[in-house]
């Protein structure tokens, strides 16, 4: 009985152990099979994919891609530095790059002209005249997109400094609540609206990566280009760094952005009249005088004509 009782032991334990090897190399087996089945999936989507993607991502964007970067090869670095500096003041409207920028602006430059002229000439018209219109169209699409590139930097700058002595007073009453600056700027940027509150967001977005504070103003102002704000930072940083109480500095600029402020409205002012001049004298005043002496012409001819 005792030889029977090992030799059913054993069986049963031999039995387990076969078991339990099976179950575990069918699962392997099963897992290894369904690896190898997402893998040929993947492939097979792999080598699909560059055919399923739309016209525009398969032939339109690369070759854009290589436009951009033929012409930015003979750009020079200058010209790169400016328009990307122009382009962040502006805010990247659409997201431009300077790159993307210049060789729209080269394209444009070379086959508005082109079509102008091809044009003109299927049309009738002279090649003297058909080659000066070409030059005028050359020259509208260099420098229509600079004039519209400045003009959009330059708004956004009078934008922030519209907002400016909103956004210290509310820092003015953040901080004499007891907020420390930082915690202040990040309330200017939940509460307020506009380019300012993305600066200051994006500013304190930046503190938080690692980048001290006087480094993250100091960007913020050259990346904006607001003399009103360069001023305001440049006196945040240096009475931080010389231990003056955050919250008497920025009532001291709040009262001088308030004071700029009315003397702009009042220089506004009294440019008023001088801007109303050329309107009238142009628009107004040929109205008037047809309106007035025409009747008078009138008669004076009939007169005259008897």
């Amino acid at each position: 009985m005792l030889y029977l009782y090992v030799l059913f032991t054993f069986a049963v334990t031999f039995a387990a152990v076969v078991l339990l090897y099976y179950l575990v190399s069918s699962s392997r087996t099963r897992i290894r099979f369904r690896l190898n089945v997402i893998r040929e999936a993947q492939e097979r989507d792999e080598d699909k994919e560059p055919l399923s993607l739309p016209f525009s991502e398969r032939i339109l964007k690369p070759a854009k891609e290589k436009i951009v970067a033929f012409i930015g090869s003979f750009t020079p670095e200058y010209l790169k530095t400016m328009t990307e500096h122009k382009l962040v003041q502006g805010g990247n409207p659409g997201g431009l790059k300077a790159a993307g920028f210049l060789a729209g602006v080269g394209a444009a430059a070379v086959v508005l002209p082109v079509l102008t002229l091809a044009l003109l000439l299927l049309g009738g018209y002279g090649l003297k005249n058909s080659v000066l219109l070409a030059l005028l169209m050359f020259l509208l699409s260099i420098l229509a997109p600079s004039l519209w590139l400045s003009m959009t930097a330059a708004g956004r700058v009078a934008q922030v400094e519209k907002s400016l002595p909103d956004a210290i007073d509310l820092l003015v009453v953040s901080v004499e609540a007891g907020l420390a600056f930082d915690m202040a700027l990040a309330k200017v940027a939940e509460r307020m609206k506009g380019p300012l509150a993305g600066e200051f967001a994006r500013t304190l977005n930046e503190m938080k990566m690692g980048k001290s504070r006087r480094v993250a103003l100091r960007d913020l102002s050259l990346r904006v280009g607001s003399r009103d704000l360069s001023n305001f930072l440049t006196m945040a940083i240096q009475g931080t760094q010389m231990g003056i109480t955050m919250g008497r500095i920025l009532r001291i600029q709040s009262d001088t952005m308030r004071q700029t402020r009315r003397q702009r409205i009042e220089e506004a002012a009294m440019k008023a009249p001088i801007k109303m001049v050329f309107p009238l004298v142009f628009f107004i005043f040929p109205a008037l005088f047809i309106v007035i002496l025409g009747p008078a012409i009138i008669q004076f001819a009939k007169s005259f004509k008897f």
